[in-house]
């Protein structure tokens, strides 16, 4: 046999044993690349922003002081979005198979985890969606927020007349 076969043939078995040896391995890279990809920012990403503008937010539950244990959720927060624009001063929101685009005015505290947050000329369409909609009550709910908090990669919409408080996920922003 050649020489260079037997240095081609070891090359050979050298890539394919070091190939297998990882194949029971999970690739980081990949699971992270794929969160992103599905608008998840990486858990270890809880910093609080800056302020609101510039942020995009997932739905992912509303919570009732009145029954805590029966939170209401979207059956797909996917669908349920909300982006605060880069310039500050529009937000856009998507609720279900309806859109809504209008105005917000957030002020920061001194300890910046939160502030006082107001959302107002909520222009919406009004698609035909399956009832109950549950984009119906949140549009009708953002206008009446007060405060924010950001906590752990979540932002929490308070002071709703019925103490109510929305929880929702940070995403990444479509490229």
């Amino acid at each position: 046999m050649p020489r260079s076969m037997k240095y081609s043939s070891l090359l050979l078995i050298a890539a394919w044993s070091l190939a297998c040896s990882r194949s029971g391995e999970p690739n980081k890279a990949s699971a992270e690349s794929k969160a992103t990809a599905a608008g998840d920012l990486a858990p270890s990403d809880t910093t609080p922003p800056k302020n609101l503008a510039g942020t995009r937010w997932r739905l992912m539950e509303i919570q009732s002081p009145k029954n805590p244990k029966a939170a209401a959720r979207p059956e797909d927060p996917r669908k349920y979005l909300m982006s605060f624009d880069s310039e500050g001063g529009i937000v856009v929101v998507q609720l279900d198979c309806h859109r809504a685009r209008g105005n917000y005015a957030d002020k920061r505290n001194p300890d910046r985890r939160g502030g006082s947050l107001t959302i107002s000329s909520l222009a919406l369409t009004r698609a035909q969606c399956p009832q109950p909609a549950l984009g119906d009550r949140v549009v009708k709910d953002l206008g009446s927020v007060r405060a924010y908090r950001v906590a752990s990669g979540q932002l929490f919409l308070d002071g709703l007349p019925d103490g109510s408080t929305y929880v929702w996920q940070r995403t990444e922003l479509p490229q």
